[in-house]
């Protein structure tokens, strides 16, 4: 399958949430893709799955954290985003994972900046322990 032909394949996949659940292993099989516009899809689109259905995608977020150390911009950006949204859905999932993204919040990248303020608000929406944001 072509990048084009699988890229296209995801976006019709963001609109078929009833087959999110038992999608997301191969979602999160597209992480190790040699394309990064690939990976970022699959990024944006586990952070999607995982806030409507976290537990699916417990086993992933090692693979996606690991993004946060990418020298790839918008991958950096994805990752931040993808785990907010895991967080919004499972705060307990993504909390080891919680006090190191604080750098993100001075990252070089505007994006990515934004997308830890998106992520943070994500988080607090289902969080009501303030302690975990100091």
């Amino acid at each position: 399958m072509t990048e084009a032909e699988l890229y296209k394949e995801l976006g019709a996949l963001t609109k078929e949430k009833d087959r999110w659940k038992e999608s997301s292993p191969y979602v999160s099989s597209l992480l190790t893709h040699d394309s990064v516009k690939i990976q970022a899809k699959a990024l944006w689109l586990l952070g999607e799955m995982g806030n409507i259905y976290p537990q699916s995608v417990q086993d992933a977020v090692p693979a996606i954290a690991a993004f946060l150390d990418s020298p790839e911009p918008l991958l950096r950006e994805r990752a931040v985003n993808a785990i907010g949204r895991i967080g919004r859905g499972d705060y307990s999932i993504i909390e080891p994972y919680w006090a190191g993204m604080f750098r993100f919040a001075s990252d070089e990248e505007p994006r990515v900046r934004l997308a830890f303020i998106w992520a943070s608000e994500n988080i607090a929406t289902n969080t009501s322990d303030p302690a975990r944001f100091r």
